[in-house]
């Protein structure tokens, strides 16, 4: 739910309707706190415009995609008819340039819209069990969320948590060591000794 924005400003109790720049607002007695909630209160209205905004274009995306599928089936199909009844070959020309082209253009934006579409969390928490383990490979199967975070884009938190749902499922085994801090083991990366 989107968070209006008022019209009007209260300035020392005082309630106007008249929009003032934060610079103005600056040089009216008292009204530095007024100024502080109207940037704060446009802040907030952007970025919930922002979020709203980001919606309404994948709607939108996917919405004009099955336009210009419509129109350029529409056009191809008119143009097409009137160049196979008539026989007249400038036909052709609207036929390609407001039918074929916009129908490929849908297609293409269709194609783009579902591709976004199936990335998925899933395939978050799979890339970054990939990463946790290259940088287990990497430090020879001993390694910290700290350790983790550090070598890939991988946040504290989501390392720590791949890292516990790795251990819960087999795949590492957690230690803590003497000094209190939590290492997780990688049997497989660890080198073996020949002997």
């Amino acid at each position: 739910m989107e968070e209006a924005v008022p019209r009007f400003i209260k300035i020392d109790g005082i309630k106007t309707n008249s929009v003032y720049p934060i610079a103005a607002l600056r040089t009216i007695p008292g009204a530095e706190a007024g100024a502080n909630k109207a940037r704060q209160l446009t802040l907030a209205a952007s970025a919930a415009n922002m979020s709203v905004m980001s919606n309404r274009r994948k709607e939108q995306h996917r919405k004009s995609a099955g336009a210009s599928i419509t129109t350029g089936l529409v056009f191809t199909l008119a143009f097409g008819l009137a160049w196979s009844v008539t026989g007249i070959w400038p036909f052709i020309f609207p036929m390609f340039f407001a039918g074929v082209l916009p129908l490929l253009e849908g297609i293409r934006r269709l194609l783009v819209y579902r591709q976004r579409a199936k990335i998925t969390p899933r395939n978050d928490e799979a890339l970054g069990e990939k990463q946790v383990l290259q940088t287990a490979k990497a430090e020879k199967g001993l390694i910290t969320p700290a350790l983790v975070a550090l070598k890939t884009d991988l946040t504290m938190e989501k390392a720590e948590k791949i890292l516990e749902s790795m251990a819960q499922k087999g795949y590492a085994v957690m230690h803590v060591n003497d000094s209190g801090r939590i290492e997780y083991e990688f049997p497989e990366f660890i080198p073996q000794l020949e002997g």
